[in-house]
């Protein structure tokens, strides 16, 4: 079944302003005095304009360059570099953000020679650690994965030096991003898990659910929907909470997605049609792209249904024609922000509705366009896809031979992705989260028993003492009775103590490990009814391999 796609959140430096904020700056920028005050309200409010409007923000970015420049002040001039990497890569100018990053690479490295700027060291790595962190997502987006991770190892390197924790967690994140596209789910969680236990550390909400959807879609390209979905709702309901609009639509598109692969098309519909009202509202152009591939996909399956039951092409053909609009739209917008990856699902899914309407021509030309696309930018998701289609295609024409390969080739990339290996490291890394986090948790309360254990046995030796200073005068002879009683009864007190505490520490030990082997066991349950669903669907899987081994004693014939 062809699947949805889904969206992974992507992690920038943010500063939000409220509307009493954005008014104060308009004052500023209105004084057109010449200082580094009015350079900073026109960064500012360029970075509010980036998620309203990406023109407006250009505007006050470009004006602010220009006058940080006359002022000859170069780490305001970075400042503006950063974000007009951002700006250009918020409209899709790819290769002019990469041109951008090239000037400010340079005068960061020449800025931090200077001695001028020496005591502004942090702040220069800090920024510098930011544009190689916006550029590294620009080549992600372009698909060149290589790329990609050399600048965000680059950017984790500089955020290290400086201790930054926040932009060393969200380039966890975005490695996590990468990983995931190649198809390596191991190495995406294990860095989504390392991004999500510092932002739930900081009480980052924003980024916290973002890391959240992140390892849904983990759990979704591995074929684990039903735990996607669990993690997507988790990160809906954070950004519902702090009022998070776009996330909430990343989100909504993304449990669309999921609903699509559970076979569920109409909340499907629903949930896409809500996040593209969404990302039209906040002018996202990339997210309606995702939109349209998607809607695309739920009206292609619903007229492969239509097909299926209903084999007069007149009942099917509207909903293939409202899906090809949606895809040639998607395709559209891909293409003119230069999203390879993109264009690589876009083609695939019109390859694959020209198997479906009986244009067999049109559906080989689309997916070797695809097929290469996907080659060139590495992405087994999308080569899964193309092989699979091919298999459909060539299995319709007859032409045994050609089928036969590609479904070895489909089940190659198929279980690269959903290797066991993957499973069983999706399963040790969210266990490890678990008790990382519980453990945490319970050595805080341990520790805050022990300094009231500690108190209370200095209250009573205060007490001690005191009763036998007021007694020593009078009573010198009983006292020293009394004295080597009180030792004795508070040496018993001591290790009545010193045991209670070893017993219940005991107790939580075991009560840790209790949970842990209950989370164990309810994730064991997880991965054993997951497995029931994969057999409940074999008989597809069946069905395919009698169809090969038809093919292949058609091919035994026809060579002899």
């Amino acid at each position: 079944m062809k699947r949805c796609f889904t969206i992974f959140w992507l992690f920038c430096s943010a500063i939000f302003f409220g509307q009493e904020g954005t008014t104060h700056l308009i004052k500023v920028e209105k004084k057109n005095t010449k200082d580094t005050v009015q350079v900073n309200a026109l960064l500012d409010l360029g970075i509010y304009y980036q998620g309203v409007n990406p023109d407006s923000a250009l505007y006050y970015h470009e004006q602010a360059k220009k006058l940080s420049m006359e002022l000859k002040d170069q780490v305001l001039t970075i400042k503006v570099y950063n974000e007009l990497i951002w700006d250009y890569y918020i409209k899709s100018e790819y290769d002019r953000s990469i041109a951008i990053y090239t000037e400010a690479e340079s005068l960061i490295n020449k800025t931090l020679k200077d001695r001028a700027y020496k005591k502004q060291t942090v702040t220069i790595k800090k920024l510098k650690a930011s544009c190689l962190t916006n550029v590294a997502s620009v080549y992600n987006e372009k698909g060149d994965y290589m790329d990609a991770l050399t600048n965000y190892f680059s950017a984790i390197t500089v955020c290290q030096e400086i201790n930054n924790k926040q932009a060393l967690a969200a380039n966890f994140a975005n490695i996590a991003n990468v990983y995931s596209r190649q198809g390596d789910m191991s190495k995406s969680l294990t860095y989504n898990y390392k991004a999500l236990k510092i932002f739930e550390s900081m009480g980052n909400k924003i980024y916290e659910a973002g890391a959240l959807g992140n390892i849904g879609l983990n759990y979704s390209r591995q074929g684990n929907y039903k735990k996607a979905l669990e993690y997507h709702l988790k990160s809906y309901k954070i950004n519902i909470t702090i009022n998070n609009l776009s996330g909430q639509a990343t989100n909504l598109e993304n449990l669309g997605s999921e609903y699509g692969n559970l076979n569920n098309r109409n909340l499907a519909l629903e949930y896409f049609l809500k996040a593209l009202k969404l990302h039209e509202q906040l002018g996202n152009i990339f997210g309606k792209a995702q939109c349209y591939g998607n809607l695309g996909i739920t009206y292609h399956l619903h007229g492969d249904s239509v097909s299926e039951h209903n084999p007069d092409k007149k009942q099917s053909q509207p909903f293939y024609d409202t899906a090809l609009d949606y895809y040639l739209n998607a395709l559209k917008i891909n293409t003119e922000i230069g999203s390879k990856q993109g264009q690589a699902f876009n083609i695939t899914s019109i390859g694959g509705l020209y198997i479906s309407t009986g244009n067999y021509l049109l559906s080989e030309k689309f997916l070797k366009q695809a097929y290469a696309l996907a080659k060139e930018i590495g992405s087994l998701n999308d080569l899964q896809e193309v092989c699979l289609d091919f298999f459909k295609l060539y299995n319709k024409q007859g032409k045994s031979r050609q089928a036969l390969n590609y479904y070895k080739l489909y089940i190659h990339y198929r279980d690269s992705i959903r290797s066991e290996e993957n499973i069983k490291a999706s399963l040790q890394q969210e266990i490890k989260f678990a008790y990382e986090k519980k453990a945490t948790a319970d050595s805080v309360k341990v520790a805050e028993e022990r300094k009231i254990s500690s108190a209370q046995l200095s209250a009573n030796k205060t007490k001690i003492r005191e009763e036998k200073n007021l007694r020593s005068g009078l009573y010198a002879g009983l006292l020293l009775v009394i004295f080597f009683a009180l030792i004795t009864a508070n040496r018993f007190k001591i290790i009545s103590r010193q045991k209670k505490l070893i017993e219940i520490q005991k107790m939580q030990l075991e009560y840790q490990k209790g949970l842990v082997e209950e989370k164990q066991k309810e994730v064991l349950d997880s991965i054993h009814y997951a497995k029931r669903i994969q057999t409940a669907m074999l008989t597809s899987e069946k069905y395919m391999e009698r169809v090969i081994n038809n093919l292949t004693e058609k091919n035994k014939d026809l060579l002899s």
